[in-house]
């Protein structure tokens, strides 16, 4: 953790990603929010990854626990978006 503070120390703005397969918050984003907490960054957009391999039904309950997750934290109003990041997409053309 003290080598994410000190990197963190000379940040203006960060993303959290937080991957929509599984459970918020894990242990490492928890760890990464309270570094953010500790460096004093504020300017803080949430990016929910990996919407491409869930049900629209999960995308929606991840987005509201990341939401309370964020409650009462310096990330509290920070946007989320929601994103996929594969590099290549397979599609049939015929």
């Amino acid at each position: 953790m003290a080598v994410m503070i000190s990197g963190a120390s000379i940040m203006d703005g960060a993303m959290l990603l937080i991957s929509a397969t599984e459970k918020c918050p894990q242990p490492q984003t928890r760890e990464h929010l309270a570094a953010l907490q500790i460096a004093g960054i504020e300017n803080i957009v949430v990016v929910q990854n990996k919407i491409d391999i869930v049900s629209r039904e999960r995308a929606v309950e991840s987005h509201a626990e990341i939401r309370d997750f964020l409650s009462g934290t310096i990330a509290e109003d920070a946007p989320i978006i929601p994103v996929w990041a594969r590099t290549t997409m397979s599609t049939s053309m015929s």
